[in-house]
């Protein structure tokens, strides 16, 4: 194994460590923050190299698993609902009074 593949090997495994990190923090995942917190350079894993995009494509199945995973407001959607009832009712009114 050449110095460059072992080079890669480690960043590869800084860049693991950092997304399993970021993942049991509960923070947000995406490859500028897996860079950030393994002490890469903005754009490390961005080189054409199949241990890389190993590892992007890892940030981006996470991504898609995590999207919409926000903690729901029970409250604000009920009020949401009330006031749009309101205004649709509202509006029928004035669609059915009669026009001058």
């Amino acid at each position: 194994m050449t110095n460059e593949q072992s080079g890669v090997k480690k960043t590869q495994a800084r860049a693991e460590q950092a997304l399993r990190e970021l993942m049991l923090s509960g923070e947000r995942i995406s490859q500028y923050a897996v860079e950030k917190r393994a002490g890469l350079a903005n754009g490390t894993l961005n080189y054409n190299c199949p241990e890389y995009r190993q590892v992007r494509e890892a940030i981006r199945s996470l991504k898609k698993t995590c999207q919409g995973t926000a903690p729901v407001d029970e409250q604000g959607i009920e009020q949401q609902i009330k006031l749009k009832e309101k205004y649709r009712r509202q509006r029928n009114e004035l669609s059915e009074s009669p026009r001058v």
